[in-house]
């Protein structure tokens, strides 16, 4: 008799959705693949430093520390995107040097994101926000500047609210 009311809590649980469910299911998959969240911004933070070291600017890993602490304030709306966009532009950029540097990341970013503001593609905006979290750190590194002033407002606005008006 447990064993059949075990059994018949078991798939009420799992035909309601229960949230505890989700969990030990969301559990499980980190487990066993990792959690993929972590894996993107490690990722990215490597792509950070490799930008630095390829540059071969002085304090990668306090400007490494820096650029994710600034991409952890975004909304979280954006902050994933932003993670993963740093990767792709990385690996584009690695893949169009022949030397496999990634020295261009930020100029990547920075002249996708004026191409798109010109196409009239809103989705620019993710750009900025990477390009606002390199220029807080820059002068870590004394690694050059972007112009994005007439982003910043917003930017510093949207991470006061903690979520994006945009997106």
């Amino acid at each position: 008799m447990k064993l059949l009311n075990f059994n018949l809590l078991l798939v009420i649980l799992l035909l309601s959705g229960c949230s505890f469910v989700k969990d030990v299911q969301r559990s499980f998959w980190i487990t066993v693949w990792g959690n993929p969240e972590e894996k993107s911004k490690a990722n990215a933070a490597h792509d950070v430093f490799q930008y630095c070291e390829s540059k071969k600017l002085k304090s990668c890993d306090i400007y490494k520390s820096c650029f994710m602490n600034n991409t952890s304030k975004f909304p979280d709306s954006v902050q994933s995107i932003v993670i993963s966009r740093i990767t792709g532009h990385s690996y584009k950029c690695m893949e169009d040097q022949k030397e496999k540097n990634s020295s261009c990341l930020f100029d990547s970013v920075y002249d996708e994101m004026k191409i798109m503001k010109d196409k009239g593609v809103s989705s620019y905006m993710y750009n900025a926000y990477i390009i606002y979290a390199h220029n807080a750190c820059a002068l870590v590194t004394d690694d050059k500047m972007y112009d994005i002033e007439q982003y910043k407002n917003i930017i510093e606005a949207e991470i006061k609210l903690g979520k994006s008006k945009r997106y």
